[in-house]
C-alpha cells in the first residue's frame, strides 16, 4: 500500500532526451532521483543490473545513484525523457533537501 507524505513537495531541475543521453553514454549513473517517460516505441535498459524492457507510455521512479545501461545499443526505436527532480521535506521550517529513498 502506497503512503503518501503530504510534507515533502518535488521541484524539477532539468529535463534530458533519453534517447540521447543513453546513445552517447554507455551507462549513466543518476544524480538525482528522476522520473523517465517513454513517449514512442520500445527498448531494453539494465536499471541496477536489472532488465527492464520498456515500452509507449512507461513511467518509472528511479532513485537518485541508480545506474542505467541500454541492454542493445545497436536499436534505438524509442524515445523519452529523463525528468530530473530535487525532493524537499517541507514539515522543516527550512527548504533542506531531502536526500534519501523514496520510502517514507
Amino acid at each position: 500500500m502506497f503512503d503518501s507524505n503530504l510534507n515533502r513537495i518535488a521541484h524539477c531541475t532539468e529535463i534530458k532526451e533519453l534517447t540521447k543521453v543513453l546513445s552517447e553514454q554507455s551507462s549513466l549513473q543518476l544524480d538525482h532521483t528522476s522520473l523517465l517517460l517513454v513517449t514512442d516505441g520500445q527498448a531494453s535498459l539494465s536499471i541496477n543490473g536489472h532488465e527492464e524492457h520498456i515500452t509507449f507510455g512507461h513511467v518509472m521512479v528511479i532513485e537518485m545513484g541508480s545506474v542505467i545501461q541500454l541492454s542493445h545499443s545497436y536499436h534505438l526505436d524509442f524515445s523519452g525523457y529523463f525528468v530530473n527532480f530535487h525532493m524537499y521535506d517541507t514539515a522543516m521550517n527550512s527548504r533542506r533537501l531531502f536526500l534519501h529513498n523514496l520510502n517514507p
